[in-house]
């Protein structure tokens, strides 16, 4: 039996924190795209999660926002919600504000707030998979309680 990655690990223990009953699965391929994601676990892309990191421009706040694997984020929607033009940061930004690297971001386990937003198209869906830490490693959530446990923001942003 493989041993869970560090990562992975506290995102298991972040949902136990939040009270989300959560199994994170071990995958032998990558699972960094949405598509990736969706062939290694077995359904449609619309029921990945990606979780996207964008930089406050004026701020230089980071916002986490999750969307569906079939979605792109219409910053237009997005910037009047958030109050301020975003930009897509670099990878050493992402990993500094969500403790992970590009790939494997999940939605919970963060080292501190990140102001949340989950596009409420994900809300369409029974479950959704999202990422645990590694491209590795990914774990089935509803994603009403998903979003409340985060205290994600249910918007229209796709």
């Amino acid at each position: 039996m493989t041993a869970i990655p560090v990562q992975a690990e506290r995102v298991r223990a972040a949902a136990a924190a939040l009270g989300l009953a959560i199994e994170v699965k071990l995958v032998p391929a990558s699972t960094r795209s949405a598509q990736e994601a969706a062939q290694v676990v077995g359904v449609a892309v619309g029921r990945i999660v990606k979780s996207l990191v964008f930089k406050g421009k004026q701020t230089g706040a980071a916002y986490l926002i999750l969307v569906s694997g079939s979605n792109r984020v219409n910053e237009g929607a997005l910037e009047p919600l958030l109050v301020e033009a975003v930009e897509r940061p670099d990878a050493a930004f992402v990993r500094e504000a969500t403790g992970y690297a590009i790939g494997g971001i999940p939605p919970i386990g963060l080292p501190r707030p990140v102001r949340t937003l989950m596009d409420r198209d994900l809300l369409q869906y029974e479950t959704v998979w999202a990422a645990a830490g590694t491209p590795h490693a990914v774990f089935e959530a509803v994603p009403g309680a998903l979003g409340q446990a985060i205290a994600a923001e249910i918007v229209a942003i796709t």
